[in-house]
């Protein structure tokens, strides 16, 4: 079994460096792609999010359009052909 008693400095000031790394975002940067394919394949996800974008506005909108239009007045539903249910 290792003795860890000896590396426990320098393992606690790489683990406090890495906490430190990770919370201004990591080390994943963003790169330009490698080939054509990644290319693509970062052109094509990004068109997705921004066609999902544009259904999901369309889809509140219609919403807000459906909901905010007048229903017609309890006043008609007691009535048939213009004349009173009195039952």
């Amino acid at each position: 079994m290792n003795d860890l008693t000896r590396d426990s400095d320098r393992i606690l000031s790489e683990s406090k460096a890495l906490v430190r790394d990770n919370r201004e975002g990591g080390r994943h940067r963003c790169a330009p792609s490698i080939g054509q394919g990644s290319a693509k394949a970062k052109r094509d996800h990004l068109l997705k999010k921004v066609r999902n974008v544009v259904i999901a506005v369309f889809a509140i909108w219609l919403a807000l359009w459906v909901t905010t239009w007048a229903p017609p007045s309890p006043r008609s539903w007691l009535t048939t052909n213009g004349a009173l249910i009195t039952s």
